[in-house]
């Protein structure tokens, strides 16, 4: 593998897979992110095998191939050479070569075989939201989301769009959050782990009253979806598999 690109692009990129690194190491071979030099294209992927990022920038390619650096080391390195035009080259002894200017370093590699495969995402069957919207809706239920490992459905969020309406809903067995926005496409149903999005959004989360009210009645509303929930966590501690028809898919 052999390839030039822009330091402040490949930085940006880095960034942005760095996020799906392990916060604590399970597995050595997930700190890693892997990288794939094609075509045109320079592509970043990085799991820790429940939450994936991938990200693709325009670059030089040299010689193609694909190679597995440290996650955190590669990311401190380049966020140093944001003004630089780098070459990156993969030399014998699974070593990655990082030049620019008149300097290089030398980074060792992780084993790339060793590293889970790419999550397939039929990109067809989704919807899409606006990112200031997601993060609204995040922040109005996540707080009332579980912790607790003991009941792993309870961890999510349960992402609903019925007719052209986004319903997002948490709930810990104490209190219950709702949120809705609009959109433009529907039949769409899927529990999002909640915990990971903890740690994705940056923005505050403020914990707020529980979304049944001051007089702790619940409205027809909030009722049909805490139904909704406790339903999906009695089928999955009883080991049941729900049937989803065409239309229903995963975001």
């Amino acid at each position: 593998m052999k390839l030039i690109c822009d330091g402040l692009e490949l930085s940006d990129a880095i960034g942005k897979v760095s996020k799906a690194l392990p916060q604590r190491v399970v597995n050595p071979v997930l700190e890693g992110i892997k990288i794939t030099a094609e075509g045109e294209t320079l592509t970043l992927y990085a799991t820790d095998s429940e939450f994936s990022v991938e990200r693709k920038i325009n670059a030089e390619i040299i010689e193609e191939g694909e190679i597995l650096v440290p996650g955190r080391i590669f990311s401190d390195y380049i966020k140093k050479l944001t003004d630089e035009q780098i070459e990156l080259s993969e030399t014998e002894k699974n070593r990655l070569r990082i030049r620019y200017n008149e300097s290089e370093g030398y980074l060792q590699c992780l084993d790339k075989d060793d590293y889970p495969d790419k999550a397939d995402i039929n990109r067809e069957k989704g919807f899409h939201i606006l990112e200031s919207e997601l993060k609204d809706v995040i922040n109005k239920t996540l707080f009332s989301a579980s912790t607790d490992d003991s009941r792993q459905i309870l961890k999510g969020c349960l992402f609903e769009i019925d007719e052209y309406t986004l319903t997002v809903v948490a709930l810990d067995g104490y209190r219950l959050a709702l949120a809705k926005k609009a959109l433009e496409q529907k039949s769409v149903k899927r529990v999002v782990q909640a915990f990971r999005r903890r740690r994705q959004n940056r923005a505050t989360v403020r914990r707020r009253k529980s979304a049944c009210g001051g007089n702790g009645k619940y409205d027809g509303e909030h009722k049909a979806a805490c139904r909704r929930i406790h339903q999906l966590s009695a089928d999955n501690s009883r080991g049941v598999h729900h049937k989803r028809n065409n239309k229903q898919t995963a975001v």
